[in-house]
């Protein structure tokens, strides 16, 4: 699968790409920049993320290996111990094929400073949860018990949380839905009985209040 717009300028596809994500070999990238070429075809200059650790690579634009498509956001768990729930924003006029400081927001907003995109592209933890790697619900529940962490997330859409009174809560989207009632289970509200599918599916056991 190759990128959908087909690009007549290196200028035209700089404003498209240019300071995004997209994936390349199935491998989550970050565009630098696009530049002409003497043969017609314009290259793509581009570092795997984390960007820290990934080499400037060049590839013909009209590679099928590149993609923007496929991203699927979530939690991601900050190395300082908690979990923040990102999405993607649509935004009128947005010309970005891939993922972008202007179509990305965390939970309850837009963006804090500090996860500004120059910085998530730069941390281990954001391309972790672009991968959708998690804890397991048990893993999770270990660190939380250990006090390693405040919030934790076990899925791309559930997480733990530590609130008052050491009490246990399960957090769905950034959102409260329920609280831990032992055994693996937690207590949430009737108004939540949608979740109970997807809770499933994620390992978690829901009793409806």
């Amino acid at each position: 699968m190759s990128l959908r717009v087909r690009f007549d300028t290196a200028a035209d596809a700089g404003m498209r790409l240019n300071d995004s994500i997209v994936k390349y070999d199935d491998k989550f990238v970050y565009i630098r920049s696009v530049e002409d070429h003497p043969d017609g075809i314009l290259r793509v200059q581009f570092s795997a993320l984390p960007l820290r650790q990934g080499k400037l690579m060049t590839r013909m634009i009209n590679s099928p290996k590149f993609s923007a498509d496929g991203f699927d956001l979530g939690y991601m768990n900050r190395r300082n111990g908690n979990a923040v729930y990102f999405e993607r924003m649509p935004v009128r006029g947005n010309a970005k094929q891939g993922l972008s400081r202007h179509n990305l927001r965390s939970a309850g907003g837009e963006m804090q400073r500090e996860f500004n995109f120059g910085n998530l592209v730069d941390m281990p933890e954001f391309l972790d949860m672009l991968e959708g790697k998690y804890p397991s619900l048990d893993e999770a529940s270990g660190m939380i018990r250990q006090g390693a962490v405040s919030s934790v997330a076990f899925s791309r859409h559930f997480a733990l949380e530590v609130g008052d009174l050491d009490i246990l809560f399960l957090l769905y989207k950034g959102e409260k839905v329920g609280y831990s009632n032992g055994d693996r289970g937690f207590s949430s509200p009737s108004k939540f009985r949608y979740l109970n599918e997807v809770a499933m599916n994620a390992g978690v056991g829901l009793r409806f209040t």
